[in-house]
């Protein structure tokens, strides 16, 4: 009986030290490939019967978790227990958290703890957790070691130490956006050009006329009829904006003026009597609140914000009567308005879907949409950049196996999904961002 309490006792505490010892890898980085980075983990872990999670998206769905900013996973890989935390800040932010750089920029990364995850494997059993500004309600600091980029570290300002060279895992395409009830400007209609996208981001802002060419939609000749046409976008530490400065040769490191929606009325992607409008629209300011990593606190209008799925939301709303203000609040005028904003792919499917109804607008005259992959792999369509995974200094055992893991699972097409490119599909390449797109 002794014995077998004693064997009993080995085998318990086996258990507990297993347990205890789980490995467990952090991941920051880019937001436009979280999708693809969500389905590669849970599928590296074991498929979704086997992986336990947590994540901060407001149902217990596959398109929930997918877009959700922060999640952790557990599950096995080679039955070693895993588990993975992922804080997604945005490319830019994801290298300097890998180098170092100034934490009074950036922040400090928070991250889902593992303790939340369900107690039963799937999506449809995922522990929701709730956001409060900006960051999980359940959450614990930490850092990463692995950072997913759009860019490369030599287009950020964080270029120092150097990091090992990144390993590419897939080609992101992006897309041109505006707001609910825009017309003649997307769809069938006048798409952005990259002058058209120097000039907006240069001034903020432009009349609709400089899309459509009719003198009626000028509000400066024709102010009964005519509209402006606004941008927004997102900040200075987001690999979205840095790829379409370099793709448009705007210049990553120029301003821009952009504005942020401060006041709506209705719910996004509204029906059943609800008109969703904005109300306010405000030249990005430099007022921040504390830790708000959205504005520049230097330069007014050079603001935006921290997360595709964000902006993504305000496309779902109308601009019929909208105050457009200056960076202190002071309303400039009132006036119907378009807003124009860039985001990944699968950002724009959120925009753009049947409930929120934002316009999908071509670029230099191509469309880009899920079921049109070729024009991304053959040349036609250029706003696209390589997704980069990055490695900081002195990275674990574990954070190796779990990167190679995840360039393994990124060459399956069913894993990057609609809204990234496979690299064995592509018949053409770019030296780097925003540079000239020749054939393989």
């Amino acid at each position: 009986m002794k014995s077998f309490l004693k064997v009993a006792a080995g085998v318990i505490a086996l258990s507990l030290a297993q347990q205890a010892s789980a490995a467990n890898v952090r991941i920051t980085g880019s937001t436009a490939f979280r999708a693809a980075a969500h389905r590669a983990i849970v599928a590296m872990l074991g498929g979704d019967s086997n992986v336990k999670m947590a994540h901060t998206g407001s149902t217990q769905t596959q398109s929930a978790m997918e877009g959700a900013n922060f999640a952790t996973f557990s599950g096995t890989i080679s039955s070693t227990p895993f588990t993975v935390q992922v804080s997604w800040s945005g490319s830019v932010e994801g290298i300097a958290h890998l180098t170092g750089g100034n934490p009074t920029l950036y922040g400090t990364l928070q991250f889902i703890p593992t303790t939340s995850v369900s107690s039963t494997a799937g999506v449809a059993n995922a522990t929701l957790i709730g956001l409060s500004g900006g960051n999980p309600t359940t959450a614990e600091s930490g850092t990463a070691k692995l950072a997913f980029s759009d860019v490369q570290q030599g287009s950020t300002q964080f270029i120092s130490p150097s990091l090992s060279p990144p390993v590419q895992v897939g080609v992101a395409p992006f897309v041109w956006v505006a707001n609910r009830g825009t017309t003649g400007i997307g769809g069938t209609g006048p798409g952005m050009t990259a002058q058209l996208a120097r000039q907006l981001l240069s001034s903020g802002l432009v009349p609709k006329s400089m899309f459509t060419g009719a003198v009626a939609d000028d509000p400066i000749v024709t102010p009964a009829t005519g509209t402006y046409v606004l941008a927004t976008g997102r900040n200075n530490l987001s690999g979205t904006r840095l790829t379409t400065l370099a793709e448009t040769q705007y210049g990553v490191f120029t301003t821009v003026q952009q504005y942020k929606v401060t006041s709506t009325t209705g719910t996004a992607g509204g029906s059943g009597g609800t008109d969703p409008q904005i109300v306010n629209l405000q030249l990005w300011p430099v007022l921040p609140a504390t830790g708000d990593l959205s504005v520049d606190p230097l330069n007014p209008g050079n603001g935006g914000y921290t997360s595709g799925g964000t902006m993504a939301g305000f496309m779902g709303f109308k601009g019929a009567n909208v105050n457009v203000q200056d960076q202190d609040g002071n309303t400039q005028f009132t006036a119907p308005i378009t807003l124009i904003g860039y985001m990944g792919a699968g950002d724009a499917n959120t925009a753009t879907n049947g409930t929120n109804q934002g316009i999908r607008m071509s670029y230099e005259g191509v469309s880009y949409t899920d079921a049109t992959q070729n024009v991304v792999q053959n040349g036609q369509y250029t706003f696209w950049c390589y997704e980069n995974l990055y490695s900081g200094s002195s990275p674990s055992a574990d954070d190796n196996t779990v990167k190679a893991q995840l360039v393994t699972q990124m060459n399956n097409a069913s894993i990057l999904g609609t809204t990234a490119v496979t690299l064995g599909s592509m018949n053409v390449n770019r030296q780097t961002d925003g540079t000239v797109v020749g054939h393989n």
